[in-house]
């Protein structure tokens, strides 16, 4: 792969999207002036396929992203937390497991905590 962009070619990666290089210079007046020296940044592109692009509008729950404001996130944790530590000793049958399914599962820990 590496070899094939230093070459100048673009690297397509099937159902994934295409890499490719370009540099930033220096402009230059006359052809024999531009070098080497006149690169001043050279940075990977990737331009995703169709395939991996996250579809803002879909409609399958599956396919859609969902954004959500961070700091309103870790106050619904932290209270959730907090109200978890409240019922540990009370036996209302939620055993501490996320059986809702209100955020899949996944655990967060919060740094600043």
């Amino acid at each position: 792969m590496l070899s094939s962009l230093y070459n100048g070619h673009s690297v397509n990666i099937q159902n994934f999207g295409v890499f490719s290089l370009s540099a930033s210079t220096v402009g230059a007046a006359e052809e024999k002036d531009c070098t080497a020296k006149n690169i001043k940044a050279v940075r990977i592109n990737f331009r995703p396929s169709t395939s991996v692009r996250p579809n803002l509008t879909s409609t399958r729950a599956g396919d859609r992203l969902e954004f959500v404001d961070l700091q309103t996130y870790l106050k619904s944790l932290k209270m959730s937390l907090s109200d978890e530590g409240d019922d540990s000793n009370n036996d209302g049958g939620n055993d501490g497991g996320n059986d809702s399914g209100g955020n899949g599962g996944d655990d967060f820990i919060d740094p600043s905590a």
